[in-house]
């Protein structure tokens, strides 16, 4: 089926405009929009073929012009003036747009109401061609292929571009043109060089050419990010390989005119399963990347800032009573790194040291580096050295260097300020807005973020570790035993294990006990949402340390660990038995004698034998069920919790009781 777009109409145009070119033509027709913006050389230089290949529409504000009364007769006069004078067979061209105006879908009163004025003479021709070129204009890009609006489905955040960028025209141009050609493209940059900050301006810029823009950040994995899009009407007791499935199918519906940003894929493609799935999606995608991804890739490479942007940012951050010439010499010996020299801009404005005095101990106060595997591999150590150095210039205080130690393990996308409150004990924000003002934090609406550069040299030089976040890591194991689905719950798991992806990457492992202890209360919240991925990575970790482990509860842990992984994602019920068996030798019968168990052990006793008795009941296994289902209940009585608490146990009770009155039927 045809549809009446504005593809269609100029494609008729084309075809009976013989004698101008496709560029000229579409210039022509809409010569007073741009004229009035004083684009005429973008309207004529290599446009028509995207128009026709839909690739590009025109912006919100041309639909908005030509749909002014008033610039009803502009649009008029250019047609009749600059168009049809250059079409020979006018009622041919007539009839073709007849033929594709029956052809579309429209309702009916669309339908009418356009062929009404369809012309019996030539002179009621423009009248007929200002028509249906101001309702083309509007219609959808593509027969029954438009995005619907992700507002509707899903909670768009807001994206607010950096008040102090300056320049990148040339770049934000290419780049531009790249993905018109291109569906899929990466950014690729060193980190702190301002990749994001450019998406954003070029959003910004281009934002009404597209119907949706969704700006999201990588977290861990794309099952991992694409599970979290905050999605209207989700269910809390979803878990991530459903939200996954779900949220996929939803993007499947998306089309080229809706672009999808994902921020920080710092890793190489091939290394995150569902890559293929996100590349066969039909929107424009942009990865942010400091990886190399290869050659199979569109890949824009972001060159340095030019210097006399530099100079922009200075006079927007008001640093305007230092020589040029000094700063010159300070951006110099940056390498023009853009976010080490709005750094020390922003430095020059706070410190007491002069702007000459800054510019010797960058030159001469080299740090003695250690990109230790705290830094990411793809940083480079030039710039890592720039930001390190800045960090001792702005004579932090220690209330400073533990928020900043602590926020470099909070995720990239930011945390809640009042939950960072309750995990880190910080009583007020005052710090915070400190650490905003100089530029290594940002706050804003709420939410608390740290550039990933400035986070990851945070975590090497205020290395966090067992000790120094002692308390911090004690909050957060609090929330690993949230395993109930509630609606707090579900909005902050991402949160929670992210934190907890950070730790295992960037906090030192000065305290083995205290860090297994930590990965073993991770884990089964991991397994709440069935998040394979992490599971993965944080029993691989236990394995690590495991020989060094000296308390018998926590390796039983991992053993459970390793029976809930076995059953829920290989369904290996005999290794989750195998598994959880070993965890049972290392834990005190907490029925047997008369002797006083902790807490701690009566938990571990009781969930091993729930754990047994569901695994044997599922296994048919019905002697060995109920003989450790009734262990499990036994427990409950004897340390007077009531089982209404348990309902997997009582599930599971229920079961047995059917079992059982099956085989005594069958008996009889």
């Amino acid at each position: 089926m045809a549809i009446c777009d504005f593809a269609e109409v100029f494609a008729v145009l084309l075809r009976y405009a013989v004698s101008l070119k496709k560029d000229e033509l579409y210039s022509k027709i809409l010569y007073s929009y741009y004229e009035f913006n004083g684009k005429l050389d973008i309207a004529s230089e290599y446009t028509a073929n995207k128009v026709r290949n839909r690739k590009k529409v025109l912006e919100r504000e041309g639909r908005q012009f030509y749909s002014e009364t008033e610039n009803y007769t502009v649009l008029y006069d250019d047609l009749n003036e600059r168009v049809l004078p250059y079409v020979s067979d006018k009622f041919g061209m007539c009839d073709e747009i007849r033929q594709l105006i029956i052809s579309d879908g429209m309702n009916e009163a669309d339908r009418d109401n356009l062929l009404k004025y369809y012309p019996n003479d030539e002179n009621e021709i423009t009248d007929f061609l200002t028509k249906i070129i101001i309702f083309s204009l509007n219609r959808p890009t593509k027969a029954g292929a438009e995005s619907p609006s992700m507002s509707e489905r899903i909670n768009i955040p807001t994206i607010s571009s950096c008040k102090y960028f300056c320049g990148r025209e040339k770049e934000l141009q290419a780049f531009s043109e790249m993905l018109e050609a291109e569906d899929k493209v990466f950014i690729y940059g060193v980190g702190g060089i301002g990749k994001s900050e450019f998406v954003k301006k070029f959003i910004k810029d281009n934002k009404s050419d597209f119907t949706n823009v969704l700006f999201i950040t990588y977290a861990d994995s794309l099952k991992n990010t694409i599970a979290g899009i905050n999605f209207k009407g989700d269910k809390s007791d979803e878990v991530l390989e459903n939200l996954y499935t779900q949220h996929m199918n939803y993007l499947r519906v998306m089309q080229n005119d809706t672009l999808i940003i994902i921020d920080n894929f710092d890793i190489v493609p091939e290394d995150d399963e569902n890559f293929d799935d996100i590349m066969e999606l039909n929107c424009k995608i942009i990865f942010t990347t400091r990886s190399h991804v290869g050659e199979d890739y569109a890949v824009f490479e972001m060159p340095d800032i030019e210097r006399q942007y530099l100079f922009e940012i200075a006079e927007k951050l008001n640093v305007t009573d230092i020589e040029k010439d000094t700063l010159d010499k300070i951006f110099e010996a940056l390498h023009n790194h853009t976010l080490a020299c709005e750094l020390i801009l922003r430095l020059l404005k706070k410190s007491a040291f002069t702007a000459d005095e800054l510019l010797n101990k960058i030159l001469n106060e080299h740090v003695g580096l250690d990109v230790s595997d705290k830094i990411r591999k793809d940083i480079s150590a030039t710039y890592y050295e720039h930001i390190h150095q800045l960090f001792r210039l702005f004579a932090l205080t220690e209330e400073q260097k533990n928020i900043m130690r602590l926020l470099s393990l909070a995720p990239v996308e930011g945390i809640d300020d009042k939950y960072f409150m309750q995990l880190s004990g910080v009583s007020d924000m005052n710090a915070i807005n400190e650490l905003d003002d100089i530029g290594l934090v940002y706050y804003s609406e709420h939410i608390i973020r740290v550039h990933p550069l400035v986070g990851e040299v945070a975590a090497a030089d205020f290395a966090p570790d067992m000790d120094n976040c002692n308390s911090f890591m004690d909050n957060l194991i609090d929330e690993f035993q949230h395993h109930l689905y509630t609606e707090k719950n579900y909005f902050r798991h991402a949160t929670v294990l992210e934190i907890a992806d950070r730790i295992v990457e960037f906090a030192a492992k000065n305290d083995i006990e205290r860090y297994f202890y930590f990965l073993i209360n991770v884990c089964p919240y991991a397994e709440t949402f069935e998040d394979e991925h992490r599971m993965i990575s944080y029993i691989s970790e236990m394995e690590k340390y495991f020989d060094c482990i000296s308390d018998n509860l926590s390796k039983a842990v991992y053993f459970m660990c390793m029976a809930a992984f076995a059953k829920i994602f290989n369904d290996d019920n005999a290794a989750a038995i195998k598994f959880t068996l070993t965890a049972q030798k290392l834990v005190p019968d907490v029925l047997s004698g008369n002797k006083e168990y902790s807490q701690r052990e009566i938990s571990l006793c009781y969930n091993i034998c729930n754990n047994l008795g569901a695994f044997y009941l599922y296994n048919h296994e019905n002697y060995n069920a109920k003989k450790f289902l009734a262990k499990s209940q036994q427990i409950c009585e004897r340390y007077k919790t009531p089982i209404e608490e348990f309902p997997a146990l009582v599930n599971s009770l229920k079961k047995m009781e059917i079992i059982e009155k099956r085989e005594m039927h069958l008996l009889k």
